[in-house]
């Protein structure tokens, strides 16, 4: 049962008159009447009148949702009336007026608390700051750190700006059923100007597919269209290679041979600081100041004997050569463990993984021994921070004068050196890499030509094979021949003689050179 409320304001005009013009809410009628008799009473002409522009309507039936909700016309009223009395008689309950109710921003924040916290590799890494971002630009409640960017960029005070700014993508207070294609495209050259590269609006573009395909599919959010779906996303082209070339790879290990040692004379230098603070009398009833100062005194102390005493762990080095032998990823190879690593079976499992499926790589004899120079404990292979790599890198890449050669290049140059080899396929690639998707994979195909060559040959053959057939020799199906070598081996001395004399070939002198006549009569009169 459906019913029909015009909920929209009453409206009292005199015409030429707009200052006596007032607008009163539905439910006020009588006070509209009490006004329009005013105005009579001062000889007026007023006029009353109630919009259509609020229209609420209710439908109820049993067994199915109540839903209720408002239009601006009441033609559009209709029409959804229209449309769930069909929904309802063919049996089905399509809650239409339930994406009207909820904002863009309301589901960005549902997602952040339901959604994005099922994914806790992905989501803590990168995932829960991208939506962060976009969030703050949707509601204009920017954290310290852009309001110092702004404030920087406008020259004015941190303290000058209001509490609440203007929001950057105004789109996204939209109802989700009013969301359009157009609105999230508004998005991409927003972006642009702001500096950013198109893949990174790819990505974010990512977030906002996500958001709409799980509050169409699961939250029973019903629109007319996924409004990302026809989304046109920046092109781009990030694909990086960057290999190693001529001693790069020496200078790069020695460079991770002299950052293992600062790291371990580091490390050796503060245990050394600390014994001493421990001994050192009163040290703890200090200010931190002195305790800082004493520490400043004891580190030029106590720095050579650390250079002396302290034990090398070639924890950087031996990272590099495992990535190189491996083609691990970074966050895969930081979080591997000892109980993982199989010296009888050669392999390294990795129970978690980007794509979140878990992986066993092969463990080469040259990979095993430079982790048998690791000191063998519980706990990860490599107890390295994820900053300290990056910064670790950076260092080692002036060292070593490289540049444009990140960390993740390692494994690209790794799977590009196990395919030069020609000795394995893009799916032996497949389960080395761990990618889904072989395509990822495409830009190794090149490097796989000598197997595929090689598989040429066994298949077909290094050369064009002759059979005999009735008493002549010719070339298989496989082998393609020209009309002047089928000439020439008609006249080879090598034939087989058959039971039938051949037709002769008469050569015209007059002709040009490439033609040939062949003598078929003969034939005919020996038959």
């Amino acid at each position: 049962m459906a019913s029909i409320t015009n909920r929209s304001n009453y409206l009292v005009t005199v015409r030429n008159r707009g200052d006596l013009t007032r607008s009163f809410a539905h439910d006020k009628h009588q006070d509209a009447k009490k006004y329009f008799a005013q105005l009579r009473a001062q000889r007026f002409q007023p006029r009353v009148e109630q919009q259509e522009d609020i229209i609420f309507v209710r439908l109820r039936d049993k067994g199915y949702t109540e839903q209720s909700g408002t239009f601006e016309s009441m033609v559009k009223a209709e029409e959804f009336i229209k449309r769930v009395e069909l929904d309802r008689a063919q049996g089905l309950d399509y809650d239409y007026l339930k994406a009207r109710s909820v904002t863009f921003v309301d589901l960005l924040e549902r997602y952040m608390r339901e959604e994005g916290p099922k994914s806790p590799k992905t989501w803590e890494s990168v995932g829960k700051y991208r939506a962060q971002r976009m969030w703050r630009g949707a509601t204009g409640q920017f954290n310290a750190r852009d309001r110092k960017r702004l404030a920087k960029n406008l020259k004015v005070l941190v303290e000058a700006l209001p509490k609440t700014l203007q929001p950057d993508y105004p789109w996204m207070q939209k109802p989700f059923s009013a969301l359009t294609t157009v609105d999230i495209e508004s998005y991409i050259p927003e972006r642009q100007e702001e500096g950013v590269s198109n893949a990174t609006i790819d990505r974010e573009l990512d977030v906002i597919s996500a958001i709409c395909s799980v509050a169409t599919k699961v939250w029973g959010y019903n629109v007319k269209a996924n409004p990302m779906v026809n989304v046109r996303r920046p092109k781009y082209f990030n694909e990086r290679d960057r290999r190693l070339k001529g001693d790069e790879e020496d200078r790069l290990l020695a460079a991770a041979r002299s950052e293992d040692r600062r790291r371990c004379e580091e490390l050796c230098l503060m245990e050394l600081v600390e014994q001493w603070a421990r001994q050192e009398p009163g040290f703890q009833f200090l200010s931190r100041a002195e305790k800082n100062r004493k520490r400043r005194l004891w580190r030029q102390k106590l720095s050579a004997q650390a250079r002396s005493e302290c034990l090398v762990i070639p924890c950087m080095e031996v990272f590099v050569e495992f990535q190189l032998g491996t083609a691990a990823r970074r966050g895969e190879a930081l979080a591997l463990v000892w109980e993982d690593v199989d010296f009888v079976q050669d392999g390294a499992h990795f129970p978690m993984t980007k794509n979140g499926r878990p992986r066993t790589v092969p463990l080469s004899e040259w990979v095993k021994e430079a982790l048998q120079r690791l000191p063998h404990r519980d706990g990860r292979v490599f107890a390295l921070s994820v900053d300290y790599v990056k910064n670790a890198w950076y260092r080692m890449s002036v060292e070593a004068k490289i540049e444009d050669f990140h960390i993740h290049d390692l494994r690209h140059e790794a799977l590009s050196r196990i395919a030069e080899t020609g000795k394995f396929s893009v799916a032996d690639l497949q389960s080395i890499s761990g990618h889904l998707d072989v395509r990822m994979l495409l830009r190794y195909l090149h490097l796989c030509t000598r197997k595929l060559a090689d598989r040429l040959n066994d298949a077909l053959g290094t050369g064009r094979a002759l059979d005999t057939h009735r008493g002549r020799q010719r070339l298989t199906r496989s082998a393609s021949v020209s009309m002047r070598e089928a000439v020439g081996m008609t006249q080879s001395n090598d034939l087989v003689d058959s039971a039938e004399p051949a037709p002769e070939i008469v050569r015209d002198s007059t002709a040009s050179g490439r033609v040939v006549m062949v003598d078929f009569a003969a034939r005919r009169r020996v038959a």
